[in-house]
């Protein structure tokens, strides 16, 4: 399959883990693009029984080509049927890949579909539908009882399949391979014209040791829900900057309550903050606007072993006392080291907390400005 000569070998000198990978059975599994769209069908086409249950029991996936041929004007892969107790209701299957394009092809494609739909004959469709049910005389009847209940004796089930093809086109699930947020914009757009759009990614991955036959790949299939949820969820850039300033902010509300002062100094377009607690300065902040984040410095002298281990602080030291940069910053107050490390490292409840028993530290000495006795501590290598 093309994107096969991908997948190996994982590069030794990589020192991240940069893709998705499964373990299972002690073996290792690595994500890979499908080739064509038409892998992602044939997959769907092959495991269709194993479908209908992924899909909820009374599911019956059924490909557009059995019930119509290829000739016909329906531009899409499958129908969904779901019963339940008392209803029917059948959903368009569309797949698609993200690399097609969201607005040149895929909203499009959903759209002209949506058109075509329109043109069917629901009396002639539903029939089709109904003589492929049958072919499984046992689906067929369990259907039956599931659909009409006691009426089945009574009833027949083709006018039921009629009501849901004259609203399938209001139904539809998209099978894709990647998701960004120009997608779900698109779907959301398709969503306010009254149409109900489930979103399912569908992920292939593969053995990196090669072993042909079963076993050998894995296949991943994700719901994604909601709407505007999905945006903040992909979003990460959205996400990572809703974090770093809920970090920053935090942390500046809690240094105010705690009665401390706040001055700002910008260093080469850079802005610092800089906690003061009676003339002295404590702690030191900045924002990552590139890596996301907070970087945080603070004085050594005011954090005790004790309180580096029970709050997981790294033990990053840089020698501040050195430095241009909170010469600047620090002026005559500068400190000989500080304890350097990011809000990833340090989570807001332990930041605060740090914060807290620092201001105290300096609070409990009676002589702000007066140099604290050093605590023993280790620098990492």
């Amino acid at each position: 399959m093309p994107g096969d000569e991908e997948i190996l070998p994982i590069k030794g000198d990589e020192k991240l883990l940069t893709d998705p990978v499964l373990i299972h059975n002690g073996r290792i599994y690595k994500r890979v693009d499908f080739g064509w769209e038409k892998d992602i069908s044939a997959y769907l086409q092959r495991n269709k029984k194993i479908l209908s249950r992924i899909f909820g029991e009374g599911s019956i996936f059924i490909p557009t080509e059995r019930i119509i041929g290829k000739s016909s004007k329906i531009m899409t892969d499958a129908l969904l049927l779901k019963t339940g107790r008392n209803r029917m209701e059948i959903w368009v299957v569309e797949v698609d890949m993200l690399r097609h394009g969201v607005n040149s092809h895929i909203k499009d494609q959903v759209l002209k579909m949506n058109e075509a739909l329109k043109q069917v004959d629901p009396a002639s469709l539903a029939f089709k539908i109904y003589e492929e049910l049958r072919r499984n005389r046992y689906m067929f009847q369990k259907i039956r009882e599931e659909v009409l209940g006691q009426r089945r004796d009574k009833e027949d089930l083709l006018p039921k399949i009629k009501e849901a093809v004259e609203k399938m086109s209001q139904n539809i699930i998209l099978i894709i391979d990647k998701v960004n947020t120009d997608l779900l914009r698109a779907v959301e757009e398709i969503r306010k014209s009254r149409r109900n759009v489930e979103l399912i990614i569908i992920q292939r991955f593969v053995d990196i040791d090669r072993v042909d036959g079963d076993g050998s790949e894995i296949f991943l299939i994700t719901p994604l829900r909601g709407s505007e949820a999905e945006k903040t969820r992909i979003d990460t850039k959205s996400l990572v900057k809703r974090r770093m300033d809920k970090y920053w902010n935090t942390t500046l509300k809690e240094v105010r309550r705690l009665g401390c002062e706040t001055r700002r100094k910008e260093v080469k377009k850079t802005r610092y903050y800089i906690a003061v607690v009676e003339d002295r300065p404590i702690l030191v902040m900045r924002k990552m606007r590139k890596k996301g984040g907070v970087e945080v410095w603070i004085d050594t002298e005011l954090v005790d072993d004790e309180t580096i281990r029970e709050l997981s602080i790294p033990r990053r030291i840089v020698k501040t006392g050195r430095s241009k940069l909170f010469k600047k910053l620090l002026e005559d107050k500068t400190w000989r080291e500080a304890y350097n490390f990011t809000s990833k490292e340090v989570p807001i409840p332990r930041m605060l907390e740090l914060l807290k028993r620092a201001i105290e530290r300096v609070r409990r000495t009676g002589d702000a400005g007066a140099p604290q006795e050093p605590h023993q501590h280790v620098q990492q290598p």
